[in-house]
């Protein structure tokens, strides 16, 4: 399925479409904090969280901290 969708959407190339969740976004004069959080799955109702990744720049480093 990844492929066929890159195939459709070159913006797409860098989706991850096995994993799925949502980020929450923090943002303040000094810094940008992204969380993602992914879901345990989608069959079931669940509120189990299966990993987090979170990503983090200071204004004006031109870096993220990942």
């Amino acid at each position: 399925l990844a492929a066929s969708l890159v195939a459709e959407n070159e913006q797409l190339v860098w989706a991850d479409t096995s994993q799925r969740g949502y980020m929450v976004i923090d943002l303040t004069p000094t810094r940008a904090v992204t969380e993602y959080r992914f879901t345990g799955g989608v069959k079931q109702r669940s509120t189990r969280l299966a990993g987090t990744k979170r990503i983090v720049t200071e204004a004006g480093s031109g870096m993220l901290g990942v």
